[in-house]
Formats: C-alpha cells, structure tokens, sequence
C-alpha cells in the first residue's frame, strides 16, 4: 500500500511533534504504516461512509489515551490518504472529531486529491521516521 497525506495533516503532526505530551506521534504513525505493510488490515476500525467505494476509516492509534487518525483507501491504486488526526487527552485532546470536523476533513481531502496538493509518506526503517515528499503532476 501506498500512504499519502493532505498538508494541513503533514503540519498538525509537525505541530503535534513538537510538543513534548505528543512527542511519539511520530513513532505511533510509523508502527500503523509499517503494520499495514507487514499484513495489519488497513481496514480496521470504523467506517464512516458505508457507501462509498473509497472507504473513509476512523482509528485509534496508541490505545486509550492516544491518537485517533482519519483516513481513505482509494483501492483502484492501493493508497491510503491520512486526512485528519488529533490526539484523544492533553491540552489539544479530544475524544473524536464533530460531523462538521469530518465533513471539513472529507472536503479538504478531495480538493486536495483534486488539485494532487498532497504528500507520499515513505519510512525509513533505519530511523523508524516518517519522510514526505509533496506529489507533483509529473509524479
């Protein structure tokens, strides 16, 4: 599978990183990539748009008190997108986003799709790091 993100996604974890409550973001986002690429069903959680083909899936990340992530899985080309994130406790937590928030989420993911404004996340295994590298119309 391919993984990708939106830029207002790419900024919150830079944003989120930075912090020292969130500091394992990074590593937590690296552990769900690499899972998926190692078998770990990218379908696992819930699905919040039963209709569509492209599903849109909400996750827990880090158990209880972690993160939850938001994302598609475009099956025609194998990708997933990562659109919103947010960690569940500490100063920024929430436990889930509101239905405007994921609509919000789900509108800025196709303008972006739309428009490839959007990030490819490879790993870097020797570093357990996320790399991005913003997706052009010749890519």
């Amino acid at each position: 599978m391919i993984f990708f993100c939106i830029p207002q996604v790419k900024d919150q974890i830079y944003k989120l990183s930075k912090k020292s409550s969130y500091k394992n973001l990074n590593t937590e986002l690296f552990d769900f990539f690499d899972g998926i690429n190692n078998g770990n069903n990218s379908y696992h959680g819930k699905r919040l748009n039963c209709s569509s083909p492209n599903p849109f899936i909400k996750k827990r990340i880090e158990g209880r008190g972690g993160f939850r992530i938001y994302y598609y899985i475009i099956e025609i080309n194998d990708s997933l997108f990562l659109t919103a994130l947010h960690p569940k406790v500490g100063k920024l937590g929430k436990s889930n986003l509101s239905k405007d928030e994921i609509k919000s989420a789900q509108k800025r993911f196709k303008e972006n799709y739309e428009n490839r404004n959007y990030f490819k996340i490879t790993l870097d295994r020797k570093k357990k790091e996320l790399n991005f590298k913003m997706v052009t119309t010749q890519s």
